[in-house]
C-alpha cells in the first residue's frame, strides 16, 4: 500500500477518534445516561443507600468510562479490576455496615470496541489510530490501562481471524490440488 494511502487512512482514523472524543467530552461526569461501561473481566454492581459524599468520591475516583448508573435497577455498575477495588474501598469507607456488591464476569469483544469508541466493523488501521490517540490523551494510568487492554483484546481477535482465514485458504488449496491430481 502506498505511503500516501496509509497516511490518508491514518488521518481519517485520527479525525474519527477526535470526533468521538469531542462527543464524549460533551457529556458531563454527572450524566446518568453515560454509555455502558467498557468490557473487562470483572463487572461489579453496587447497591447502596443514597450518600452524597459517596457518590461524589465515586465519580472523582472512577472515570466515567468505567462506571455508570443503572437507573432501572438503582445500582452503580463498575467495570475493571482496579476500579472495582477502588469502589469496594469506597463502599467500606462510607458503609461500614456493608452494602450489596455483586461481581460477575461479563466480557465481550463488542465492549472492547466501545472503549475505543469504534464500531465492530472498523478496519484495523482505524483501531490502531484510535488506540494511539486515546492512549495519548488518557489522564490516568488506569485509563491508559483500560485502552491498552481493549486494544490487546481486539488485536488478538484480528490475529485469530487472520489465522483462521489462512488455515481455510490452505485447506482449500490442498483440496483443489487433490481434485486436479
Amino acid at each position: 500500500m502506498p505511503d500516501d494511502v496509509k497516511q490518508a487512512i491514518k488521518d481519517a482514523a485520527i479525525k474519527a477518534a477526535e470526533d468521538k472524543m469531542a462527543e464524549a467530552e460533551k457529556k458531563s461526569a454527572f450524566n446518568y445516561d453515560a454509555p455502558p461501561p467498557p468490557g473487562s473481566a470483572d463487572v461489579a454492581r453496587i447497591n447502596t443507600p443514597y450518600h452524597a459524599d459517596f457518590i461524589r468520591e465515586l465519580k472523582s475516583e472512577i472515570p466515567y468510562i468505567a462506571r455508570r448508573w443503572d437507573n432501572d435497577k438503582k445500582v452503580w455498575i463498575i467495570t475493571g479490576g482496579p476500579y472495582i477495588e477502588k469502589a469496594n474501598e469506597l463502599v467500606a469507607k462510607y458503609f461500614p455496615q456493608g452494602a450489596e456488591v455483586a461481581r460477575t464476569v461479563e466480557k465481550t469483544i463488542a465492549d472492547q470496541y466501545e472503549i475505543l469508541h469504534l464500531r465492530r466493523s472498523a478496519p484495523f488501521g482505524l483501531i490502531v489510530a484510535a488506540y494511539e490517540y486515546l492512549a495519548g490523551i488518557a489522564k490516568t494510568p488506569l485509563e491508559k490501562q483500560s485502552v491498552a487492554l481493549a486494544f490487546q483484546e481486539i488485536e488478538k481477535s484480528f490475529e485469530q481471524r487472520e489465522e483462521e482465514a489462512a488455515r481455510k485458504k490452505e485447506e482449500a488449496e490442498k483440496e483443489k490440488a487433490n481434485v486436479t491430481a
